[in-house]
């Protein structure tokens, strides 16, 4: 289970980030809030931000029975590639 877990836990990542691209690329003048809506949002967007989530959670339950050590690298690694995404655009537009 634990190899599952992985593998889920980086598809939801990888799912999760990629919808959240897609509204990056649809602001390119406005800045996207952490805590928010953004103006424009793509079609998709919600479903693929929500099942990449949905993903993580659950890839958190099949790590859990290894060690909590797991679950937490798991949120951080989302986490910071979440705050990453959103940075660099707001940088971008900034600049």
């Amino acid at each position: 289970m634990f190899v599952i877990g992985i593998i889920v836990a980086v598809v939801g990542i990888i799912i999760f980030v990629a919808g959240l691209l897609r509204t990056a690329r649809a602001n390119p003048e406005d800045r996207v809030p952490y805590f928010g809506e953004a103006k424009t949002s793509p079609r998709w967007t919600y479903a693929m931000r929500a099942s990449g989530a949905a993903l993580v959670v659950i890839s958190g339950s099949l790590l859990g029975g290894e060690s909590w050590w797991w679950v937490a690298g798991v949120l951080v690694v989302w986490l910071g590639a979440t705050i990453a995404v959103i940075a660099a655009h707001n940088a971008r537009v900034a600049a």
